[in-house]
């Protein structure tokens, strides 16, 4: 395993996407702002939350990457496309699962 290039590769993409999710918002297709939203958690403050949330959702997204890591590991080779099918896998599991889970199973629910 070769740990430079996971922490090099692991803040890159994740950069790049928070990236495309900033130009998403800034293009008007899409309000919703992640690490601003994962800033909140931390303070009220939006300019505080702001800078916290992107350090969280870089955070994140290292850890993330890891998960990818360990699968390309377990797999005994990595690949582009085998990184594709995980995040589509990833996104898909988010979309239907995380995404429909019902407002009284999140802690602000009612």
């Amino acid at each position: 395993m070769n740990w430079t290039s996971w922490l090099l590769w692991g803040v890159v993409a994740t950069l790049v996407l928070t990236t495309i999710s900033a130009a998403t918002q800034g293009l008007g297709l899409t309000r919703m702002n992640i690490p601003y939203m994962l800033g909140t958690m931390f303070t009220p403050n939006q300019d505080k939350a702001k800078f916290y949330g992107f350090a969280a959702h870089v955070a994140a997204g290292w850890l993330f990457s890891l998960v990818y890591v360990f699968i390309f590991q377990s797999l005994g080779e990595a690949g582009w496309w085998r990184g594709a099918l995980i995040g589509l896998f990833h996104a898909f599991f988010v979309l239907v699962v995380v995404v429909a889970l019902p407002e009284h199973a999140s802690p602000h629910g009612q």
